[in-house]
């Protein structure tokens, strides 16, 4: 019976699923050969059915695997492929089902031109394995993880919703209050993962999932390690810096191995910073060249971007985002503490740091007014139509024009 895949691609896919051994195969090509000497033609599939290497429905079953691989995955383990969803540096990732479950999942699928990377299989495995490990609300949850076909993959929670830097991309920006909402879930996860012995290594918009209920979820553990490892993780050596430039704390910037949970807070930081200004942590043409400032440069401070963000809001992000982990929040206790007193209109307890070890700069402007929940009101009811309210408004214009003028002139 004529085979609808080629001998070799049949061969390799047995041996490397263990069906059978390189001397049966040997056995196989040897009786191919002394068959076409017979004047008979033997396919190297038919040679293994006849030893019984195989049986027919292990062949049977192999031609359809090898079929579907040939003409897209349709299906991987008990999981049964939808639809893509995405997919990035580490995979591309599909909506699926999971037959035996019965619920909808996110399927993870590492690029088969990196399932023979070391590396990058590790980085993989680590993801899946950190992510099974840790239950949270805020944390993206894992089921299960496999290989077929060559074709490693780990199924998770599915939701409905899009990740962080989607949203900002659209809104440019988000309300302070909108940002620390987020922010405050998502020091819940990394709480929750660092009590755990997992720090994650790239906090960023793109790893921040929102479901439409407006629950934040941290995506990607592919760069996270478990510090009571005691074996070495993927290029955690000297000199080597992991995670997202615009948003690396400066210790990973330097590729140091000792790095612990206040790496993630600094991440979170620039990430906070990015939400309520609506700009990118620092700027270059290279990776070197951004990171290199988070060393040594400062980023404007966010109220002389944005007047109405509140002192307290500043106050946080500049101890998340000190140059020197000694000087930040030992935990994210501790940022969870001055972040639920930041909502609640209050000052943080936590005490003041030097603004010089920061990566976030003192205000400049600091005899501008400030726009606050006064000039949240008045757009308020300026969008009600109430003309009473917009009126001082353009008083304190015309007035502040004025003086200008006048300082000029004289």
């Amino acid at each position: 019976m004529a085979s609808p895949v080629s001998d070799e691609m049949f061969a390799r896919y047995v041996n490397q699923a263990g069906l059978v051994s390189l001397d049966q195969i040997d056995e196989a090509r040897q009786a191919q050969a002394d068959s076409k000497q017979n004047g008979k033609a033997l396919s190297l599939i038919d040679a293994l059915v006849l030893q019984g290497a195989i049986t027919s429905a292990q062949r049977e079953n192999v031609e359809k695997k090898l079929l579907a691989q040939q003409h897209g995955i349709k299906q991987l383990g008990n999981f049964k492929i939808l639809k893509k969803l995405g997919e990035g540096g580490m995979g591309a990732v599909y909506l699926a089902e999971d037959i035996l479950a019965g619920r909808k999942v996110a399927l993870k699928v590492l690029p088969k031109k990196h399932a023979s990377d070391h590396e990058f299989l590790t980085r993989f495995r680590r993801e899946a394995k950190a992510t099974g490990k840790l239950n949270h609300v805020n944390i993206i949850s894992a089921f299960s993880v496999g290989e077929e076909l060559g074709n490693h993959f780990y199924a998770m929670e599915y939701c409905e919703g899009e990740p962080l830097d989607t949203q900002l991309k659209r809104e440019q920006f988000l309300s302070w209050d909108r940002a620390i909402e987020i922010v405050t879930q998502v020091a819940r996860g990394l709480k929750h993962a660092h009590e755990n012995g997992f720090i994650h290594r790239d906090i960023k918009p793109a790893n921040i999932f929102i479901t439409n209920e407006g629950v934040a979820k941290i995506l990607d553990l592919g760069l996270s390690k478990n510090i009571a490892d005691t074996e070495k993780s993927f290029n955690t050596q000297t000199g080597i810096a992991m995670g997202t430039p615009h948003y690396i704390s400066p210790e990973q910037a330097r590729g140091e191995k000792g790095i612990d949970g206040r790496t993630d807070i600094y991440s979170l930081g620039a990430t906070f910073y990015h939400l309520i200004t609506g700009e990118t942590p620092f700027q270059g043409s290279t990776a070197a060249m951004i990171m290199m400032q988070h060393l040594s440069e400062q980023l404007p401070n966010p109220q002389d971007v944005r007047e109405d963000i509140p002192d307290g809001v500043v106050s946080v992000i500049q101890k998340m985002m000190t140059k020197e982990p000694a000087d930040r929040y030992a935990d994210c206790k501790e940022l969870l503490d001055d972040l639920e007193l930041v909502i609640d209109g209050k000052m943080p307890a936590g005490n003041a740091i030097d603004v010089g070890k920061s990566s976030v700069a003192m205000r400049q402007n600091m005899h501008a007014p400030r726009r606050g929940a006064d000039r949240r009101q008045k757009n308020d009811e300026r969008r009600r139509g109430d003309d009473s309210a917009v009126a001082p408004v353009n008083k304190n214009i015309i007035w502040r024009c004025i003086n200008w003028a006048w300082k000029r002139l004289s």
